[in-house]
């Protein structure tokens, strides 16, 4: 029996709000782009970047609270139906090696009962499951800073396209600074600038190898 359909889904919603407003992360940016020549984003750009932000956090939170706990019963649910798979395999097997020797009524319940099962596994396959405990299927699990470092770099150059800096990963240029303020909001977590750094350059790296880039 292939993994059922049912281990997807179709919506996800993040919680609006979150940590970042215009205000908090126009002071990490006073903090972070210190270089001369370096033009801070626009007002609609930090609003932007704040709302950016604030997805992250929201998806960090979503994946590690609702979709672990969504991941672990869509486990349960698969093996469960595994076992269910085995028993009635078994069940069936008994009656064909059998058939000639059984009464028929036992047969024909047997049957029966096969049916609604094969039923119950076409109707699972068939639902479009939507619900918020729904998603682990269907969203990687997110488990620490490593997982969303790119995203939040990503829109931090985003808002950063008109300041006429360079945005390259030195380990201690903006783009792993802002990173590394940004990233114990979202998971509490406090990695060096230097680790940061290198996250985003082995990211970088891993979708240079991979063809994703246009390099």
């Amino acid at each position: 029996m292939e993994r059922p359909a049912y281990f997807s889904g179709k919506h996800v919603s993040f919680h609006t709000g979150g940590p970042f407003t215009p205000t908090s992360v126009r002071k990490i940016l006073n903090d972070v782009l210190k270089q001369p020549g370096v033009k801070k984003p626009s007002s609609d750009s930090i609003v932007i970047l704040s709302n950016a932000l604030n997805d992250t956090c929201g998806a960090f939170k979503f994946s590690s609270e609702i979709a672990k706990k969504s991941n672990a019963t869509a486990a349960r649910v698969f093996a469960s139906f595994e076992t269910l798979r085995l028993f009635f395999s078994e069940r069936k097997h008994i009656c064909e090696r059998q058939m000639n020797t059984l009464p028929t009524q036992i047969i024909e319940k047997e049957q029966r009962l096969y049916n609604r099962f094969h039923d119950l596994i076409t109707a699972m396959e068939e639902h479009d499951f939507e619900l918020e405990i729904d998603v682990g299927g269907m969203m990687s699990e997110l488990t620490g800073w490593r997982d969303i470092a790119e995203a939040v770099a990503a829109a931090f150059r985003v808002a950063m396209i008109n300041s006429g800096g360079r945005m390259g990963l030195s380990n201690d240029g903006p783009v792993p600074r802002f990173v590394a303020a940004v990233i114990p909001l979202i998971t509490n977590e406090n990695p060096s600038v230097g680790n940061v750094a290198k996250a985003l350059k082995d990211y970088a790296r891993a979708r240079r190898q991979s063809g994703t880039t246009g390099k």
